[in-house]
């Protein structure tokens, strides 16, 4: 699954929904298995039996993929983000997981504002 040249740089466990037009406090998050390379960010559900094989919900390369915020609050740290095809994603981390959040947040460009 690794192209040549990628590393795994972290895996985590992360909450993650899909942004639409509700406020972000009123969506339902999922927990998934996150793995960051030097290249793409990888999503798999988190399931209690794993599938061998199992398909990614989410396999972006990094510069498909741009940052529009990165928050730390006390308990979970944020990263919105948005695709190339317009989808916006938030994905929450937990607080020993804030160093996997801040290098994503480092490793994305910023998003242009119209």
């Amino acid at each position: 699954m690794l192209g040549p040249g990628e590393t795994i740089t972290s895996l985590s466990v992360a909450w993650v929904a899909r942004v639409r037009d509700v406020p972000l406090w009123l969506l339902g998050r999922h927990r998934y298995l996150m793995a960051f390379t030097n290249h793409r960010l990888v999503v798999f559900e988190r399931q209690r039996w794993r599938r061998r094989g199992q398909e990614p919900v989410l396999n972006e390369r990094l510069e498909a993929l741009a940052l529009v915020r990165a928050r730390r609050m006390i308990v979970l740290s944020q990263v919105l983000v948005v695709t190339a095809a317009g989808s916006r994603i938030v994905f929450e981390f937990r607080r020993r997981d804030r160093a996997v959040a801040r290098s994503l947040a480092e490793a994305l460009k910023p998003a242009t504002t119209p």
